[in-house]
């Protein structure tokens, strides 16, 4: 007589098939300050030139990091230097989370990201999705946190 395998078993108890859950980063800006700086401030540098000559900006406690957000993602996202290849891996992937509208997402994510925007770049680095893990899970002076 022949025993049929169970296939569902056999693939919990292999220990290779053992996958671990993303993790979710986004910035919280519920908060009035990060590391001892106004969330909108911090956020309204990274407007690009034009909007901070076109927009008054209002960088008070109570200015709504929210609007900001959504001037990086209408505009500011898609200037040419909104994400230069020389720019600090810490401050890229803020950068980059800023531009997703504030949107949960993962190392992976972020790795795709810049693996597009710096293909080309004469000074290649480690962008990879476990140096950029490890920079997520050390976000606290940008205000990134886990994300259900």
């Amino acid at each position: 007589m022949k025993k049929q395998k169970n296939s569902k078993a056999d693939k919990a108890t292999d220990s290779t098939a053992v996958e671990t859950p993303k993790q979710y980063y986004s910035i919280d800006i519920r908060g009035k300050t990060i590391d001892q700086l106004s969330v909108s401030m911090l956020i309204a540098r990274r407007c690009c030139f034009s909007c901070k000559q076109t927009h008054e900006l209002d960088l008070t406690l109570e200015s709504n990091p929210k609007s900001y957000i959504q001037m990086i993602t209408d505009h500011c996202k898609d200037t040419p230097d909104y994400l230069l290849p020389d720019t600090p891996l810490k401050e890229a992937i803020f950068r980059i989370i800023l531009a997703s509208g504030n949107r949960k997402t993962t190392a992976k994510a972020v790795e795709n990201v810049l693996a597009s925007k710096w293909s080309s770049t004469a000074y290649p680095r480690n962008a990879s999705e476990e140096v950029i893990q490890s920079l997520l899970d050390q976000g606290s002076k940008y205000g990134i946190v886990k994300a259900g």
